[in-house]
């Protein structure tokens, strides 16, 4: 069974991963951010901040790759628009949160000891 996080890079892999969720958040806002509708757009920057802050990344991550395959083929968004939202949540959805995030904080490496009863 696999862990929903394996693991949680941090130095510059960790950074890294801010910035890939940097670039999702701002490209997200630009391509879908003039979307109709005030509920579209609330639910969008909550995503957005939740994705910033690094809470249920891969969740999100899964939710904004189905949503961008859903603009591109059911609102007419182009594909040149909606591929690089794609790409890139389905990066995040692979690599995971990183250390710089809630979900580090919340879901980070436990340290696990076993206590043996004496012989």
């Amino acid at each position: 069974m696999q862990r929903l996080y394996a693991m949680f890079p941090d130095g510059r892999p960790g950074f890294g991963l801010v910035l890939l969720r940097m670039y999702l958040v701002l490209t997200l806002l630009g391509t879908f951010g003039d979307a109709p509708g005030i509920g579209i757009g609330v639910g969008l920057g909550l995503l957005t901040a939740g994705l910033l802050l690094g809470l249920l990344v891969q969740v999100l991550a899964a939710v904004f790759a189905m949503g961008s395959l859903w603009c591109a083929a059911q609102l007419g968004v182009p594909w040149a628009q909606a591929l690089p939202v794609l790409l890139v949540s389905l990066a995040v959805l692979c690599l995971g949160p990183g250390a710089y995030s809630l979900d580090a904080q919340l879901f980070g490496r436990r340290i696990v000891t076993e206590r043996r009863p004496p012989p």
